[in-house]
């Protein structure tokens, strides 16, 4: 689980390092979604949904949504 309640899907700042991860109990409701996405992303294919708000840098100082309003929590 994540402090805003959404996930946590995409790349990091290591090479090899992507992450999908954060669900809590929504984990098996988003599972072909997160899975989809991240096969996108590892793919090279542009992913059906946004995810630029789906990164782990939304924890970092300065982040700004591209969509305000649509997180949870802190972003809200």
């Amino acid at each position: 689980m994540t402090p805003d309640g959404t996930p946590v899907v995409g790349r990091t700042r290591f090479k090899n390092l992507w992450l999908n991860t954060g669900h809590g109990t929504l984990g098996w409701t988003m599972a072909c979604g997160s899975g989809q996405l991240l096969s996108d992303l590892l793919s090279g294919r542009t992913p059906a949904i946004p995810y630029e708000d789906l990164s782990v840098a939304r924890y970092s100082r300065g982040f700004t949504p591209s969509r305000p309003g649509h997180l949870h929590g802190a972003h809200s």
